[in-house]
């Protein structure tokens, strides 16, 4: 994520000026093309680590390892899938005066915007009175 991430925000200085779609488009393949190699290095690298569990004679020991190489794997690919989309939504949002993006990116994906713990615990105490009330 940090890798794509910081491609993302080098890449309008190393980029030619184009039209905004086209410049989001080469922004987004750049991005994609100077990320991807790298991380894939590393995810398979230590998927192919945890893969030498499944030498242990330990049965627990085994599945972790096939489970954590599995994992590694499906995180690289929702990483090259979904990371970059978010970061276009968010890139959107901003450029459309959004002051918090990532609250409306969150509101996007989930639904509702970020709760702080705050608003949290006082949602649960009143859901805790209500209950009461009520029996």
């Amino acid at each position: 994520v940090f890798v794509v991430w910081e491609h993302w925000q080098q890449a309008p200085a190393l980029l030619d000026a184009r039209s905004a779609e086209a410049a989001l488009v080469h922004r987004t393949a750049w991005t994609l093309e100077k990320s991807a190699g790298s991380m894939a290095a590393t995810s398979v690298t230590t998927a192919v680590a945890f893969l030498a569990n499944l030498a242990s004679f330990i049965c627990p020991v085994r599945i972790f390892g096939l489970w954590m190489a599995l994992l590694l794997l499906c995180n690289y690919l929702l990483v090259i899938t979904w990371f970059p989309c978010i970061i276009l939504l968010h890139h959107h949002m901003k450029e459309q005066g959004c002051k918090n993006s990532l609250a409306a990116v969150s509101f996007v994906l989930y639904g509702r915007g970020p709760r702080s713990s705050a608003v949290a615990l006082q949602e649960a105490e009143d859901d805790a009175h209500g209950d009461s009330e009520e029996a």
